[in-house]
């Protein structure tokens, strides 16, 4: 067994401050022993297009861009699931945060929504089913419809059923009109 002896911590204390010495640029500021790497620790390269300099308690350092994502994916993933067990209030404003960007992308806010499903009855603009805020199992979810254009306009708020049914017929009213006519042909025929 060839190991080599441990250092005291005198000796490591004298090591590390040559070794600060030593790496010490001219600009006043030292590098570390991770300046010189090429690679991430997953083995991705670091180049111009895929690094980014992160600063962590005053120091910055370069970081992987592919390793960042994928650890940004599992905090996030790691907050949808025990946010709510380790700060429900944290939870809670960034519920209130994710949904105000969820609507923007659709040209709504939260305070028209309020206004629009109040002004509703709570209720689906089409079929009339009573609406709630909270995720359900029956599609009586409160869904913020909007034309699709650019920006896109809101209109009202439906049901998931009607919201769906809207989609699927690709918002057009000739479509809509052939859905109607094809319903009735039937209905009469079997009545």
């Amino acid at each position: 067994m060839n190991a080599k002896p441990k250092k005291t911590a005198e000796e490591m204390r004298e090591y590390k401050l040559n070794w600060y010495h030593e790496n010490k640029t001219l600009s006043g500021t030292h590098s570390n022993q991770n300046t010189g790497k090429t690679h991430c620790m997953h083995g991705h390269e670091f180049t111009e297009e895929n690094t980014i300099l992160k600063t962590q308690r005053g120091k910055e350092h370069r970081v992987c861009k592919i390793c960042n994502r994928r650890d940004a994916r599992v905090m996030s993933e790691f907050l949808r699931k025990n946010l709510d067990k380790l700060d429900p209030v944290r939870r809670e404003k960034y519920l209130k945060r994710k949904r105000k960007g969820q609507l923007k992308r659709i040209g709504w806010t939260p305070e028209r929504f309020d206004a629009v499903f109040a002004e509703q009855d709570e209720k689906c603009c089409i079929c009339g089913k009573v609406l709630n805020r909270e995720k359900d199992h029956n599609h009586a979810v409160a869904h913020a419809d909007h034309e699709h254009s650019d920006p896109p306009k809101p209109r009202g708020i439906l049901c998931g059923n009607c919201n769906l049914g809207i989609g699927n017929l690709q918002e057009n009213v000739e479509i809509m009109k052939a859905a109607i006519s094809y319903v009735e042909k039937w209905s009469n025929l079997g009545a």
